[in-house]
C-alpha cells in the first residue's frame, strides 16, 4: 500500500485513543464531579478545541441566524447523551459504558429496519449486524460467563 493510501491510519489511531479513552475519563471526573459537571467539562473542552482549531484554519464561525438551531442539536445529540452516561457511570462500570456504546450502530440499524418501511434487511445488513452483535458478545465476554466473579 502506498504511503498516501496509508496517511489516515496515524490520525485515526490517536482518534480510537481518544474516543475510547473517554470512558476511563468521565470515571475519572465523577471522583470529583458531579454527572453534570462532567457533561459540562466535554461541551467545554470540545467549544475550546472547536476555536482553537478554527483559528489557526481561519475558519469563520457560522452566522448567529444558525446559532439557536444549532444549539438544539447539539443539545440533542452531544449534551443530553453525555449527561446519561455520566449518570450512567456512577452506577456502572466505564468498560460496561463502552460497550454499550460500542453496540449504539447495531441498535441504530435494528431501529431504523423496524421503524422506515423503505428500508430493508438486505444480506449485506443482516451479515452486519450479525458481525456486530458477535463483536459485542465477543467484547463482553459471552463465554466467560459475562465477566462473572470480576
Amino acid at each position: 500500500m502506498p504511503n498516501k493510501a496509508r496517511a489516515w491510519i496515524p490520525a485515526y489511531l490517536v482518534l480510537a485513543a481518544i474516543w475510547g479513552c473517554s470512558f476511563y475519563f468521565m470515571k475519572l471526573g465523577l471522583e470529583s464531579l458531579t454527572p453534570a459537571g462532567v457533561a459540562f467539562g466535554r461541551i467545554v473542552l470540545g467549544l475550546l478545541t472547536l476555536l482553537v482549531f478554527s483559528a489557526a484554519t481561519k475558519t469563520k464561525l457560522a452566522p448567529r441566524s444558525v446559532w439557536k438551531p444549532l444549539f438544539l442539536t447539539a443539545l440533542l445529540v452531544a449534551t443530553l447523551p453525555w449527561l446519561a452516561f455520566a449518570f450512567g457511570e456512577t452506577h456502572i462500570s466505564s468498560a460496561l459504558a463502552g460497550i454499550i456504546n460500542g453496540a449504539t450502530p447495531l441498535v441504530t440499524l435494528i431501529a431504523t429496519l423496524l421503524v422506515f418501511s423503505e428500508e430493508r434487511p438486505t444480506p449485506r445488513r443482516i451479515f452486519g449486524l450479525g458481525l456486530g452483535f458477535i463483536g459485542v458478545l465477543i467484547v463482553v465476554g459471552i463465554w466467560q460467563g459475562l465477566g462473572a466473579g470480576t
